[in-house]
This record gives C-alpha cells, structure tokens and sequence, in this order.
C-alpha cells in the first residue's frame, strides 16, 4: 500500500475515532497539544503522523494505535498481526485491555498449553504498569517495547520448537538404518 493510501486510512480512522466522541477538530488540537492544521491534514490524508504523533493522537482519543492504523481493532489485534508471537501478545493486551483478565490477583487465571514463561512475565509487567504507567515518560513507547520484546520471546520459542523437529526429522531417518 502506498504512502498516501495509508495516511488516507489512518486520516479516515483518526476522523472516525474524533467524531465519535463528538469532538470537533478543534477538540481534538486542544487534547493532544497539536493544531488544528495538523490535525485536518491527517484527517484529510494531506500528511501523515509520525509514529509520536500517532500515539499522542491515540492517547487523547483513548484508542490504540493500531485502531487509527488499522480501523477495525480486531481486524488490527488479532488477524493482521504478522506472526504467531504477536498474535498472542495482542490478544493477551486486549483481553487485559477489555477487562477480561483480572489483572489484581497474582495468579492470571489463564490455564495455558504453551507459552507460559513470556505470558506470566507479559502479565506481571502490565500489573506493574496498571499501578505506575502514568509515571513513564512516554507509557505508549514502553507498552509498545514491553509487547515487542514478549512477541520476540515466543517467536523465538516458536522457531526453537520448529529446529526441533526438524532435527527429530533428519536424525530419526539416520538412526533407523
């Protein structure tokens, strides 16, 4: 897709997200710290946001980044992601996100198959950052890095697995002569 289809999209989505709340433009200037210029050429898909803007943009209309990228969350959380690993950190996120975990206990009430190292770890820090996340600097960067860092963790897991069983393959047809 080419650069200023994507600005349109994202535009389109940031109008979306704007209107939905009733805001005016205006509105919108004054609760990210931008102008109002800025914000009508995003809308307009004159400029694109750089990926700072983006967040500002997304933290003031209380949506993620991806809903202003992709528009449909789910299609953006879930379907779209571009590996396993951040499928599951997505998912996880927006359950979270959604109050579906209950992030106040210790326990995470998830029985889970596979994966458990990185998810334990991804839901300790996401209670961490419930109770301090305001007292980042820039919470959407650290969020954004703490869910890479964990989709690194189980791609690796996931490709570990696959080395594996590719060794089993080749080795087994050895060992049977």
């Amino acid at each position: 897709m080419s650069d200023f289809a994507n600005a349109a999209i994202i535009g389109a989505n940031i109008k979306a997200a704007r209107t939905q709340k009733n805001w005016t433009q205006q509105t919108l200037a004054e609760k990210s710290g931008m102008t109002n210029t800025q914000i009508s050429a995003y809308e307009r898909g004159k400029k694109a946001p750089t990926l700072d803007s983006l967040a500002t943009l997304s933290s003031a209309l209380e949506v993620s980044m991806d809903y202003l990228y992709f528009g449909d969350e789910s299609e953006s959380f879930i379907n779209s992601a571009p590996d396993e690993g951040r499928q599951i950190v997505n998912s996880i996120y927006k359950l979270r996100e959604l109050g579906v975990i209950d992030m106040s206990t210790r326990h995470s009430g998830l029985d889970l198959k596979k994966h458990w190292t990185p998810i334990r770890r991804l839901l300790e820090t996401l209670r961490e950052f419930d109770s301090i996340g305001s007292t980042y600097p820039e919470p959407e960067s650290y969020l954004a890095m703490l869910k890479d860092s964990i989709t690194n963790e189980i791609n690796q897991e996931i490709e570990k697995k696959q080395v594996s069983k590719l060794k089993e393959i080749i080795v087994a047809p050895a060992n049977s002569k």
